[in-house]
């Protein structure tokens, strides 16, 4: 007889590739939802409950989704969800706090996670019709026409998209400077990133290594932002221009490329197009790389009167392939 109540086992199948195993990684439970992570894949639980939570059908069997096609062999997994699961657990005391820490941490993975299913949208598509193009430009070059080019698709889509979780991922990050250190946030300051450098400012020392990396990544950061805001509210000096896969001098064609005009927030105006996946892989990377260097620097701030814990980065082999977490608590070192 089933019983839903009873305890529950079922091995992980992709939907996508039946025959794909999945090594699993890791199991949490976040905001009421229990994750899988695998090294390739994402999956949520479906329990009984979940599907049918007014009971009405008692037979309802437990199931399973996959929402994510990459797992913690992407470092943008391993380096967040995956990496502060672990550092949270020992960097903080309150079991609530840690909790709201780490659903906080999940939601800016999967704005992460967003901004590189735009990017790789873009990319893979670009790679795909490349060859197309060469073939259509080659077959008719001796014409006295050439064919339409075929094009990205959704590419503005994915452009806006790219920003949008950008510029939000961007505004829940400081806010783990009001969760750490007390700074003022709410959504409608969000975005003032500003007035969060100045009161980290005047609150932790302009020598302290969050100002410094607040004022280091400020102009990167601010283009991502105004980004957002001109594509949703275009105006003079305030615009961004997006051009698809496009036929150009000599027979040759170009890849996606863009520019932005933010003269009006004085950041200045691009003067030609350049490349859309170059421009993005390294905006993507900033990203990542300033959510993490926040966190770290709070966490090591709040180890900094620890007797026996302190964060470090782990050597080279230990860090496995199939998540490459970079940094640990351990015990604080004599030296």
């Amino acid at each position: 007889m089933f019983n839903r109540d009873s305890a529950i086992s079922f091995e992980i199948k992709d939907p996508d590739d039946p025959a794909q195993e999945h090594r699993i990684s890791s199991i949490l439970t976040l905001g009421g939802q229990l994750l899988i992570f695998s090294h390739i894949g994402i999956f949520q639980v479906l329990t009984a409950d979940t599907i049918d939570p007014i009971k009405a059908s008692p037979d309802t069997r437990h199931s399973y989704e996959k929402i994510y096609s990459v797992g913690t062999n992407n470092g943008l997994v391993a380096r967040t969800i995956i990496q502060f699961n672990e550092v949270l657990s020992l960097a903080i005391q309150s079991t609530q706090h840690k909790e709201a820490l780490l659903l906080r941490v999940w939601d800016c993975t999967k704005l992460l996670l967003e901004c590189e299913k735009s990017l790789y949208h873009i990319y893979k598509n670009t790679m795909d019709l490349m060859s197309k193009c060469d073939q259509i430009i080659e077959a008719n070059k001796s014409k006295h026409s050439i064919p339409a080019l075929p094009k990205v698709p959704d590419l503005n889509t994915h452009v806006s998209n790219f920003f949008m979780n950008g510029k939000r991922l961007l505004e829940e990050t400081h806010r783990f400077l009001n969760e750490f250190f007390g700074m003022p946030y709410d959504e409608k300051t969000a975005a003032h990133f500003d007035k969060h450098r100045l009161w980290i400012k005047e609150n932790l020392g302009e020598q302290h290594p969050i100002h410094q990396l607040l004022s280091d990544d400020e102009h990167w950061i601010r283009i991502v932002s105004e980004c957002s805001n001109a594509i949703r509210h275009p105006e003079n000096g305030q615009k961004v221009e997006v051009e698809n896969i496009s036929l150009k001098p000599g027979n040759k064609f170009s890849a996606p490329v863009w520019k932005y005009n933010l003269s009006k927030k004085k950041l200045g105006a691009q003067d030609f197009l350049t490349d859309i996946i170059d421009n993005f892989g390294v905006y993507q990377y900033n990203m990542a790389t300033f959510f993490e260097e926040i966190l770290l620097l709070s966490i090591q701030d709040t180890l900094k009167d620890n007797p026996l814990l302190a964060l470090y980065k782990k050597s080279a082999e230990h860090i496995s392939p199939n998540c490459p977490v970079m940094y640990e608590i351990s015990l604080r070192s004599n030296g």
